[in-house]
């Protein structure tokens, strides 16, 4: 018998777009899934919805729950997962009908942990991405390979299979044994995710079909405005949580990568005028405390409490001579 798949669905008012997810699902070509509707507190027709297509397809359960975020509604997922292998899908996106066979297919065939495709942004519920003029590639890497492209700052096509989203992955059941999503955080929670849970692999296996289908809607929480003081706190939160998780794992090269951007973000709320004085202060004291992780060079912080305005440009010079 085929492996299980648990697929995790996180559902908050989204009632005119929750069907088309459960039946693209439910077109699946891999059958041996079961489906977690989390309704994270509706107030909507959402849970409605989801419980009578869960009567016609007795694959796809409802649970429900107390708002507490996305983060909170797929960790209460996790902790229900049956299945040997675990996907996640928002409730607002769709997926190809061979989603689950391929990614299941590759993960298998290359002993991985962890496998990703391909996604793109739509704006109808549609779309058919045309077949390939060639077999999309297919490639491994160790964890720390996967790891250190978070950080090697080259520009990448959006909803790309390296990209750090939980969705457009499958996972093993055995990497999630020490990972959840930070409830935290109300953005990156996606990309602390994919840190950690990439820490916990061996191998992780890509492949270029493009298979996940971001639905772009306005009002969703990726759309929405964020203030500085909520900005510099997910910053702060993604970096910190990072730095001790990478640490603790033993991934020190990894948390000298973290440390680096970690910098490059902290000085930028240290040089911004429309950041008041509390966060520019701590934000001197977080990129002082990374900094020191990461160089043998005093004069470089000297001339950083000095003035981190003439750091940010001393920086920037360096980094134009060195190209």
């Amino acid at each position: 018998m085929s492996d299980l798949i648990t697929v995790i669905i996180p559902a908050y008012n989204i009632e005119n777009y929750i069907l088309f997810c459960l039946r693209s699902i439910a077109a699946q070509t891999y059958k041996n899934f079961e489906v977690l509707c989390v309704d994270d507190g509706s107030t909507d027709n959402t849970a409605e919805v989801i419980r009578k297509f869960c009567n016609s397809d007795e694959r796809f359960k409802l649970l429900q729950k107390k708002n507490g975020g996305v983060s909170s509604a797929r960790n209460f997922g996790i902790d229900n997962a049956k299945g040997k292998y675990v996907s996640f899908i928002d409730g607002d996106d769709y997926i190809a009908e061979n989603f689950l066979e391929r990614l299941h297919s590759i993960i298998t065939e290359h002993g991985a942990d962890i496998a990703r495709c391909n996604g793109l942004g739509v704006r109808t519920y549609d779309h058919k991405e045309p077949a390939p003029s060639k077999p999309p590639y297919v490639i491994t890497r160790n964890k720390t390979e996967a790891l250190s492209i978070y950080y090697d700052l080259v520009p990448r096509e959006r909803y790309s299979d390296d990209e750090a989203s939980a969705c457009m992955a499958l996972y093993s059941v055995d990497v999630l044994k020490n990972v959840r999503f930070s409830t935290l955080l109300k953005r990156a929670e996606d990309e602390c995710f994919t840190h950690m849970v990439v820490a916990e692999s061996d191998k992780v296996v890509y492949c270029g079909d493009k298979m996940y289908f971001y639905y772009r809607r306005e009002g969703s929480a990726c759309h929405s405005p964020i203030s500085k003081e909520n900005l510099f706190f997910t910053i702060k939160t993604l970096y910190t949580t990072r730095d001790d998780y990478f640490i603790e794992k033993g991934l020190y090269d990894i948390a000298a990568l973290n440390a680096r951007a970690a910098c490059d973000n902290f000085i930028s709320f240290c040089i911004d005028n429309q950041c008041d004085k509390t966060i520019k202060e701590e934000a001197f004291d977080l990129f002082y405390k990374f900094y020191s992780k990461q160089t043998a060079h005093p004069r470089h912080q000297k001339l950083f409490k000095f003035s981190p305005t003439v750091y940010a440009l001393y920086v920037k010079m360096l980094k134009q001579l060195k190209h």
